[in-house]
Formats: structure tokens, sequence, C-alpha cells
């Protein structure tokens, strides 16, 4: 029976001495409400530098189903930060340098992944306007990445058209321009799909070709040499000309050095209808990607 009491004398005076202090005011329910809610493990109570007292614990565990725990204005909920409080969280020293997180800088979807807008694998974040080329005619948008140094121009395609008048066996429009250097190409990967007109002979007189090349195509049956010297040469059979869609993806074999130090060297799409297979106007409508991964060694 003491011992009850004297446990009784005992929390008496701690509250007593929480409400003096400044804590707690004797009729803040809703503060005495918030801490029952808590379970503290190791607390301790310390004066701060300013009113009141101050609260040292090394855990503080939600013992509610929904609210939540905020710390100095931090909302962490379920373990996590809550992506949707307006406070920001900022990571080291309260100075120009630190790092702010605030709800917008945080992906609720994927736990512990930041968002694009600060740079953690998003196109946006690679993107880079040092050093690139410029787009052409033959392609709709371009998106470059990279450091400056090292670069991956992605091509896209959206309706692009080649037109081959009867017999006239080639077309080629200008996708890409590199900057004036000695430019190492690493790798060219083509994804296209393609829609053409009908206009061809019968079997076996009834394919076309494709390429992607530093040169535009010159008449022929066929595209060779620096006409597909960055995609090589795809051939497409029209299955006797009944067939008008078609899907190519192929890429460039080995990595290879190109000198556009005198002038820019160029990446041009090529297409080619060999005589015997045409008997007609043809146009064909290309969309899909090419891109380049590629350096510029130098320019002299």
């Amino acid at each position: 029976m003491e011992v009850l009491i004297m446990f009784k004398k005992i929390l008496i005076v701690a509250s007593l001495t929480l409400i003096a202090s400044g804590l707690f005011a004797a009729d803040d329910y809703e503060a005495r409400a918030e801490i029952k809610n808590l379970r503290l493990g190791k607390v301790g109570f310390y004066p701060t530098t300013g009113a009141g007292v101050g609260v040292k614990t090394d855990a503080i565990v939600e013992n509610t189903a929904a609210n939540g725990v905020s710390v100095d204005g931090v909302k962490v909920k379920d373990n996590t930060i809550d992506a949707n409080a307006a406070t920001a969280l900022t990571i080291g020293a309260a100075t120009a340098t630190s790092l702010t997180l605030g709800a917008s800088d945080i992906d609720t979807a994927v736990a512990g992944i930041l968002t694009p807008t600060l740079g953690i694998h998003s196109v946006a974040a690679n993107t880079t306007a040092n050093g690139v080329g410029a787009i052409g005619a033959g392609a709709t948008s371009v998106i470059e990445q990279g450091d400056g140094l090292t670069h991956r121009t992605i091509l896209t395609l959206t309706g692009i058209e080649l037109a081959i008048a009867n017999q006239a066996q080639v077309d080629s429009a200008t996708m890409y321009t590199f900057p004036e250097g000695r430019i190492l190409v690493e790798g060219v990967t083509a994804n296209l799909v393609g829609v053409n007109t009908t206009n061809f002979n019968a079997s076996t007189d009834d394919i076309f070709f494709l390429g992607v090349g530093t040169v535009a195509a010159d008449a022929g049956d066929t595209l060779s040499g620096t006409e597909i010297d960055l995609i090589p040469l795809i051939s497409n059979d029209t299955v006797d000309g009944t067939v008008t869609s078609f899907t190519n993806g192929t890429a460039l074999a080995l990595s290879a050095q190109f000198d556009g130090t005198s002038a820019a060297k160029v990446a041009i799409l090529n297409m080619c209808i060999p005589q015997a297979a045409d008997k007609g106007a043809n146009t064909n409508t290309l969309t899909g990607s090419v891109t380049i991964s590629w350096k510029n060694l130098g320019d002299y």
C-alpha cells in the first residue's frame, strides 16, 4: 500500500512539473491525448534553450491506426515520410547546401526512389545540350542523352515518308547531322514499322531495301557501302506485293570511326526498290526509332 501511494505521488509530482515547465498547459487535453497514443522508449526530459522542456527518446512508435507521428513538422507514417505532408524534410545542416525533400520530390508508388526531378534513372535527368548535333527532316523528334562527351541520340520517326517514283529506284531522308569532328559511333539500333503501297511485281521481284548510312542513296538496284554504314542492309519481301506492312529491327554490328573534321557527318535513312520489282510509284511511311550511341573524339 505504501509503495502504491508513493508511486501515485511520483506521478502527481511529475505531471505538475510538466505543466509548470510549459510542456503542457493544464487544460491541453488534445496534447495529453496525443502523448497517450505514443509509446516512447528510453524517455528523458531535459530543458531546452528556450521556454519549456524537450523530450529525449530513442524510439517513438505510432500507436494509432492512421494518424502517423509528426516530428518537428515532418509527418512520419507507417515507417515512411508522408509525401503528402506540406512540410519538407531537410537532410544535413540547415545551410544553403543542405538537401530538402518535399512532397513533390518523393515517389510514393515506389518507396525509396526519388522522382525524375532529382535525376534518378530518368530521361529528363540524363539529357544534355552540350556537343550535340541537329535533327533533320527524316526524323520527327530527338532526345539527346549523355554528359557532353558520350552521347545517346534517340530519334523518333512518326509517319516519315520515302516516296519513289516509278523506276526511280531510291529515296533518302536525313535524320541527324553530327557536330563537326571525328565521330566514334559505338552502336546504332533501329526499330521501325512501315506501311507501303503495293506497286510491286510478283515474287521473286517484290522486294525493297532499307538502311541508314552517312551518304544518300544513289541510283541502283541495291544499297551498299556508305549508304548503309550505320544500319546494314534490310531486305523486305512484300510477298507478291500484297503485304503492305513490315517491321524492321536491326543494329550496327561493330563500332566505327567517321571523319567529320572537314564536313559534319550525317545519318541518312535510305530506301531502294529494284527496277525489276517496281511497277509504279511507291510511298513508304515509317514509324519507330533509331538510336545512335557516339562520341566526338575531337576536331582539327
